[in-house]
């Protein structure tokens, strides 16, 4: 697993140290979270314990170093996931109950 050992943003980019002495810069814009954020926000940003990824604590968004390395991009659910995972669970509970009722 790749481990960093310091971390920084510089412009519009994340640049993360890692522990066998590569550096590894990623655009902000594969994170869209840390993109809006003023200069000083984004400048916010911390290793996370045994330096498995990075963090903006004001925001709570935490990137992996892998994630990094690799070049993914931000994945943060829909703001109304919860109202949507709720309106799903209870469709599928109401066509159980449904095809209880026919069976019986």
């Amino acid at each position: 697993m790749e481990r960093a050992v310091s971390a920084r943003v510089v412009g519009d980019y994340i640049e993360v140290a890692l522990e066998d002495g590569r550096i590894v810069k990623a655009p902000l814009s594969l994170y869209p979270s840390v993109w809006a954020l003023n200069p000083r926000e984004r400048r916010d940003v911390v290793l996370l314990p045994g330096g498995s990824g990075v963090a903006w604590p004001t925001i709570d968004l935490q990137v992996s170093v892998t994630g990094i390395v690799e070049g993914r991009r931000e994945h943060r659910a829909p703001s109304n996931f919860g109202e949507r995972l709720a309106a799903i669970q209870a469709r599928m509970r109401a066509s159980t109950r449904s095809t209880k009722r026919a069976e019986q």
